[in-house]
C-alpha cells in the first residue's frame, strides 16, 4: 500500500502545492493513496509520500522519534518531495532537517535546487508543476494590464535578494510596476485572479537565491501572464521551460534594458509545452522509485 502524509494542517493549507502533488500522485498511481495522520496507520504501507519536508507540521511530525522508529520497524520506504533550497540560505534548520533524515533506513528525496542537487549525491530532481486537474481558465482574464506585478512576501531575513530587486527595477524597465505585498493573508483563489489580470509578473529567486523555478512561475505560464524571471546559468540544465516563448529571463537588473516590454507579445501555442506533474512523474519514472 502507498500513503502521503497528510495531516489536518496540510488539509487547511489554501495553497495549491500539497494538493497539486496528491492530485497528481493519486493519477499517476491509478489508485487514492492513504492518508496518513498518525503513526497507528503506518502498519501494512510500503511507500509514503511525504510533499516538503520543511513545512513546519510536518517536520514536526516526521522527525519524531516514535514515526522514525515505527517507519524503520514496518520497513517503509519515505519518498519524499523537497520544495526549498536546503543549503547556503538564511535558515539553519533547514539543514538541521537534512541531518535528520539519515535516522531513516530507506528514503528517496527529490530535491528541487540546482545546487543542493549537485551537492547531495545520489539525488533526483523535481519541479512544482501543476496537476492536469487544475483548472486555469477560470481565473483566466482577457483583458491584461500592460505591467508589470510582483505579488509576494517582502519582509524578512529570507528576502534580502527580493527587496533588493524590488527596489531597483523601476530604472531598468519601460512599464508600470506594481507591487502587492500578500503577507499570506489573500485566499488563494484571489491571489491567482490578481496575476491573470496582468502581463507579466515578476519572479525573483527565493532563499539565499535558490536555483530552481518555485510554483509562481507556473501559475503565470497556467495563467498566460508571461513571467519576468531571474535566472542563474546552473538551472538550465533542469528547467527546460526556460527556453521557451513566453518568458523573459534575467541574471542581473541590467539585462531588462534590452527589452522593449511595450512590443512583447503572448504566443498563445507556448503553453502547449508545459508538462503536467504527471507528464514529469511518467517521464522521470517515478513508479521505479517505489518498493
Amino acid at each position: 500500500m502507498n500513503g502521503i502524509l497528510w495531516l489536518p494542517e496540510t488539509e487547511q493549507i489554501d495553497f495549491s502545492l500539497f494538493k497539486n502533488y496528491r492530485s497528481s500522485l493519486n493519477n499517476y498511481l491509478g489508485s487514492n493513496l492513504e492518508e496518513i495522520n498518525n503513526y497507528e496507520q503506518i502498519q501494512g504501507m510500503q511507500n509514503i509520500f511525504i510533499i516538503d519536508e520543511h513545512y513546519f507540521p510536518h517536520r514536526e511530525f516526521i522527525l519524531d522519534e516514535m514515526f522514525i522508529n515505527t517507519i524503520n520497524q514496518n520497513n517503509v520506504r519515505i519518498l519524499i518531495f523537497n520544495t526549498e533550497k536546503i543549503y547556503n540560505q538564511p535558515f539553519k534548520h533547514n539543514i538541521d532537517i537534512q541531518d535528520q533524515l539519515s535516522k531513516f533506513n530507506d528514503y528517496i528525496q527529490f530535491l528541487s535546487d540546482a545546487q543542493d542537487i549537485k551537492k547531495l549525491k545520489p539525488s533526483f530532481p523535481t519541479k512544482q508543476l501543476f496537476t492536469k486537474d487544475f483548472d486555469f481558465k477560470r481565473y483566466e482574464s482577457t483583458n491584461k494590464k500592460e505591467e508589470l506585478l510582483f505579488i509576494g512576501q517582502i519582509e524578512g531575513r529570507a528576502y534580502k535578494n527580493r527587496r533588493k530587486i524590488l527596489k531597483k527595477i523601476d530604472k531598468y524597465i519601460n512599464i508600470p510596476f506594481e507591487i502587492i505585498e500578500s503577507k499570506r493573508k489573500l485566499e488563494y483563489d484571489e491571489f491567482l485572479s490578481i496575476i491573470s489580470k496582468y502581463k507579466f509578473l515578476l519572479n525573483p529567486l527565493g532563499n539565499g537565491v535558490s536555483r530552481f523555478l518555485n510554483v509562481r512561475f507556473y501559475e503565470a505560464i497556467g495563467l498566460k501572464t508571461i513571467p519576468v524571471q531571474e535566472i542563474r546559468n546552473d538551472m538550465k540544465l533542469l528547467n527546460d521551460e526556460l527556453e521557451f516563448k513566453n518568458l523573459i529571463c534575467f541574471k542581473h537588473l541590467r539585462d531588462l534594458k534590452k527589452i522593449n516590454f511595450k512590443k512583447v507579445i503572448y504566443n498563445e501555442n507556448e503553453n502547449l509545452k508545459i508538462q503536467t506533474l504527471e507528464d514529469y512523474f511518467i517521464d522521470k519514472r517515478l513508479i521505479n522509485f517505489l518498493k
